[in-house]
């Protein structure tokens, strides 16, 4: 079945879609490695997330090998001790997470909000 002129076009646009998407998520990657440990900027987890969705959607829609986040980013020429860096960096973000306390209510309550 041939494609119409619009799926081309779509399939045109998602491609760059996914091409911008990798090239962000590349810089947010070099941020997180960059960041101050203590007093990170950027998020590891959301980094992750990115490398998670990205691989699948180069497996789902672009039909590339299936690959693992570690595989990826040592094909990208990142070290094992950057990938771990990473890893780290993300647990110790999930772990803060589960101790920041659970939003409740939003607002001061006084209905000036």
């Amino acid at each position: 079945m041939q494609e119409s002129d619009d799926e081309k076009r779509l399939s045109s646009c998602l491609k760059k879609i996914i091409k911008y998407f990798e090239s962000e998520t590349i810089i947010l990657l070099d941020r997180v490695l960059a960041d101050d440990e203590d007093n990170a900027e950027y998020s590891a987890v959301t980094c992750w997330k990115n490398l998670e969705t990205l691989l699948e959607v180069k497996e789902l829609y672009c039909k590339e090998p299936h690959m693992v986040i570690s595989d990826y980013l040592l094909m990208l020429q990142y070290t094992e001790e950057e990938i771990s860096i990473l890893k780290k960096r993300k647990q110790n973000e999930e772990l803060a997470r589960k101790q920041w306390p659970k939003a409740t209510n939003l607002t001061s309550g006084n209905g000036t909000d």
